[in-house]
């Protein structure tokens, strides 16, 4: 039971570090993923909208997975005066870690123009 202010810091930090870990592996599973779809050959080759799909798909996951697992794992425990500021805390990490899934993943992907990762698509 998380009952004070230094417990409800303790258990912030916590979970943007696992947020922090999220992410990274939520981005080695899509480049994996990636590296393991084979290049199609012929006219119109579809692989790059498979590894598109795969991204996209884990990124979605990523938030949902971690505000559930924060949310029903970690804030039942907390006092109910500090629920309202750990549920802030579950907020912005799952925001900032889908942001940072995007803007690495973008960045991996420029990094990348001659690998299968580099076809991944985005929007923008």
């Amino acid at each position: 039971m998380y009952k004070n202010v230094a417990d409800l810091a303790a258990l912030s930090m916590t979970t943007y570090i696992i947020a922090t870990i999220a992410t990274i592996l939520s981005l080695l599973l899509a480049w994996f993923i990636a590296n393991n779809i084979a290049f199609e050959g012929g006219l119109d080759p579809q692989d790059h909208k498979k590894r598109t799909k795969w991204f996209w798909a884990i990124g979605i996951l990523l938030p949902i997975l971690f505000f559930s697992f924060c949310f029903f794992y970690f804030r039942p425990d907390v006092l109910l005066a500090f629920r309202p500021r750990y549920e802030t805390t579950i907020g912005i990490s799952t925001g900032v870690s889908f942001a940072a899934y995007i803007v690495i993943g973008r960045v991996l992907k420029m990094l990348s123009q001659n690998r299968k990762f580099g076809t991944v698509g985005f929007p923008f």
